[in-house]
């Protein structure tokens, strides 16, 4: 009997190391693909919904990342600013490394996303298949998260990614009108699991730029809908806690696609700019709906800093004496100031707003020169140009 109980007792035992086992190499292998563990505060895991930047621009524990392009190759570089210098520095620190290929941590296939102590890209291979990547802040360890177009067998699509904590959202954009363009809503704590992957909206067969995600915050997603047929912009905002939709308000379109510009969160609220003006909406209500200001150049966009709201106002067909400038209001939608853009180089349509956290505001120039930061924390600040080392 007690030889029996033993016979029992090992194998109770070595299943229940068996399932340890399991459990720790699926967790290991669950970490390769994502990292649940809260690395940086929760400001650093969410999308930094202040910034404009096409990942030109993400804000760190430590200052910056300034992401600029070659416009001779096909990649471009990440750079480190700390917030005080007068210069920003490559973050690959390898001795006698040319920074000319992707061999150098430095170097990252177009714009970039920081998430959790990570950048997260997209990098599409020989046979124009598509994927996300992820690697360490130092541009090491560069790791496949997930193939976000299988060009052979989906056919020809532009994928945008947004990483919010442990959500990836995916706008996949066809380029051929025979084919859907669809917003999908990954949540990364269910791999393996029948809801990892939610469709959040689809449209049939409309080629190019119909479709567009914009801001977030922790649950909720804001998405933007073009409807080609009905000349109309649709504005939703989608749940990743209930997986539902809401349509916030629709905008009459001019004909063009560009009819809603942007479309973000401010606290409770809901800012979208579009060809008459910026407005808000209080409690995301279209029924408390405010205008912030006129559209008083060609494009508008809009941004929120946890504080105030920002309006830069661009005009790509003025003189070159008409300057850009950023209006600045407060919640109550109250004007405080304007502000001009910087000059660049004697030409201020050479440089575009970013916008920016609660504490400084961001130009970039387009063609990957220098970055210029204004101090909004002094009234009197004037740009300041920070060059690359």
């Amino acid at each position: 009997m007690n030889k029996k109980r033993a016979v029992i007792l090992c194998f109770a035992a070595t299943l229940c190391m068996a399932v340890i086992v399991g459990v720790v190499l699926y967790m290991t292998s669950k970490d390769k693909v994502w990292d649940l563990n809260e690395n940086t505060p929760k400001e650093y895991r969410m999308n930094q919904n202040y910034f404009m930047t096409s990942g030109t621009l993400v804000k760190c524990e430590k200052g910056y990342y300034v992401n600029v392009a070659d416009e001779k190759l096909d990649f471009s570089r990440v750079y480190f600013w700390d917030g005080q210098s007068d210069t920003y520095s490559l973050i690959c620190t390898k001795a006698n490394c040319k920074h000319n290929s992707m061999d150098c941590a430095a170097c990252l296939p177009g714009g970039m996303l920081y998430s959790n102590g990570y950048f997260f890209y997209t990098y599409v291979d020989e046979d124009l298949n598509r994927y996300l990547y992820r690697c360490d802040e130092n541009g090491t360890h560069r790791t496949e998260i997930m193939l976000l177009n299988d060009y052979q067998n989906e056919g020809d699509y532009s994928s945008a990614v947004i990483v919010n904590g442990n959500h990836i959202f995916v706008q996949k954009q066809s380029l051929d009108e025979n084919l859907d363009s669809y917003i999908l809503d990954y949540n990364m704590e269910r791999i393996g699991k029948d809801d990892y992957c939610t469709e959040v909206f689809r449209t049939e067969h409309q080629a190019n730029l119909e479709i567009s995600i914009e801001g977030l915050n922790d649950t909720n997603m804001l998405y933007i809908w073009y409807n080609i047929k009905e000349n109309k912009t649709y504005l939703y905002e989608y749940s990743s806690e209930t997986k539902q939709s809401r349509l916030i308000t629709t905008v009459e379109g001019t004909n063009n696609k560009n009819t809603v510009l942007t479309l973000e969160y401010a606290e409770n609220n809901i800012l979208y700019t579009c060809k008459s003006g910026c407005y808000m909406l209080s409690d995301g209500n279209e029924d408390n709906k405010i205008k912030i200001t006129d559209n008083k150049r060609n494009a508008s966009y809009v941004s929120f800093d946890g504080r105030y709201i920002y309006v830069s106002h661009t005009n790509p067909t003025r003189d070159k004496d008409d300057v850009d400038f950023v209006e600045v209001y407060d919640m109550e939608g109250k004007f405080i100031r304007k502000i001009d853009m910087p000059d660049s180089t004697g030409d201020r349509f050479k440089s575009w707003c970013n916008f920016g956290d609660e504490s400084r505001l961001f130009a970039t120039c387009f063609s990957g020169g220098p970055v210029y930061v204004l101090d909004k924390n002094d009234e009197n600040a004037v740009w300041r140009r920070i060059d690359k080392e």
